[in-house]
């Protein structure tokens, strides 16, 4: 009568062994084919937030860039898509807390007046004058409103990424030193998807806080001037909206300007050809490159009249002049 023999100690180990060195081989490949299907859904991604915004700038007869991208473009691709995952990338990782402020909000000088989106206030000097993205603690927050005397610095993340201030100084000082008291704005992210602002103006002129669309006032000039009213501030609490992992160019470009970049795997839900890539900001993991290049070192990218690819860096930084004038900006 025949016995059945097991695997002996030796056996087995060689089997393992031979399993082991399988899987090692295995999986660097299965894990590139991975990696490579996150890339290429991306880039589908990509390209139906063209198609999407293609046919809001069709449906809506217009063709601003500018405007689709400050009025909250996230909303525009969400409703032509009916469908929000189109703005994840696979590799961007948790979601942010929703769309940045200065895409929320415009100031106009009357009711009746052209409501202006923070980020061409700051890029372009709005009404003649200058905003600027302000950092301060607290207690130099009360300074500003006493002293008014104040030099802007660029806004950086750092220990408290959940404050900051919008200040804008209308060249008006008769002393010649920037004032930057005639409107300001403190931004206070709560986390989960909204922000409170409060808004202050010591101006001559009439400044209102109003949403993109011009259909709701945050902030009227009686409630918010303090120099010819008797406006002693608003408190605002804001929904901020889904968030995204793409950025869109806030660039004034005409969207059948089909060589310029539209979107691109970006940190926030707007990008501008002006921002520096070499800042700590884009930089959390210190490993000497942007975090959005999340592709092999690459970042995806789709232009207005093209399909999604992905690109180098260099092909896409805007600190590259010629990079810039051709992809980026207005020629």
């Amino acid at each position: 009568m025949n016995k059945s023999r097991g695997f002996t100690l030796a056996e087995l180990m060689v089997v393992i062994g031979i399993i082991a060195i399988l899987v090692s081989i295995v999986m660097p490949s299965l894990d590139g084919l991975l990696t490579e299907g996150r890339r290429i859904l991306c880039l589908n991604n990509l390209n139906k937030i063209n198609q999407a915004t293609q046919t809001w700038a069709t449906q809506s007869k217009s063709w601003d860039q500018h405007a689709l991208a400050e009025g909250g473009w996230t909303a525009a691709v969400e409703t032509v898509t009916n469908g929000h995952e189109v703005l994840r990338c696979p590799e961007g990782g948790p979601f942010a807390e929703g769309n940045p402020v200065e895409s929320k909000i415009v100031i106009r000088t009357s009711p009746t007046g052209v409501g202006i989106p923070l980020i061409e206030m700051n890029m372009n000097g709005g009404f003649g004058g200058q905003f600027q993205i302000l950092k301060f603690s607290g207690t130099q927050w009360s300074s500003v409103y006493e002293n008014a005397n104040i030099t802007p610095v660029p806004y950086v993340p750092d220990s408290n990424p959940n404050l900051y201030y919008w200040g804008y100084n209308d060249n008006a000082s008769v002393t010649g030193v920037g004032d930057y008291n005639d409107l300001y704005i403190r931004v206070t992210k709560n986390g989960d998807g909204t922000a409170t602002l409060f808004v202050l103006a010591v101006t001559a002129g009439n400044p209102e806080v109003w949403s993109p669309d011009l259909k709701t006032c945050y902030a009227r000039t009686q409630d918010i001037n303090a120099h010819h009213y008797s406006g002693k501030g608003v408190t605002v609490k804001m929904d901020l909206g889904e968030s995204t992992h793409y950025g869109m160019n806030t660039a004034k470009i005409d969207m059948r300007r089909l060589d310029k970049i539209q979107v691109m795997d970006y940190p926030n839900a707007i990008a501008a050809s002006t921002d520096n890539w070499d800042v700590k900001e884009w930089d959390k993991d210190k490993d000497g490159k942007p975090d959005f290049l999340r592709h092999k070192s690459k970042m995806n990218a789709v232009t207005l009249g093209g399909s999604a690819k992905s690109y180098y860096r260099w092909e896409l930084d805007p600190v590259d002049i010629e990079v810039e004038r051709v992809l980026w900006e207005k020629e």
